[in-house]
């Protein structure tokens, strides 16, 4: 009787009024300030050799969604930034 009382947990019924209550106060911040600004590629960095094999890399800068304008890297999620590859 104890494993049949285990398995109606998993019925999203069960928790559909309990999981949304706890998302909803985290979820909506971090979408929130993706949806107005977002990471963008504005160019790259110098080659670092002029002749040769050199490395460059992509320059990833946070801009408003609309107006594409350069604001503080702070207004984007830090945590959705481009890794600059070689």
């Amino acid at each position: 009787s104890e494993s049949a009382q285990t398995f109606p947990v998993r019925h999203p019924d069960g928790f559909s009024s309990h999981r949304p209550d706890n998302l909803v106060p985290a979820a909506p911040q971090p979408p929130r300030r993706s949806r107005d600004h977002n990471w963008k590629q504005l160019g790259t960095t110098e080659c670092s050799t002029s002749c040769g094999k050199g490395s460059q890399f992509p320059i990833f800068r946070c801009v408003h969604r609309n107006t594409h304008e350069e604001v503080p890297e702070s207004y984007c999620d830090s945590s959705m930034k481009p890794t600059p590859e070689e």
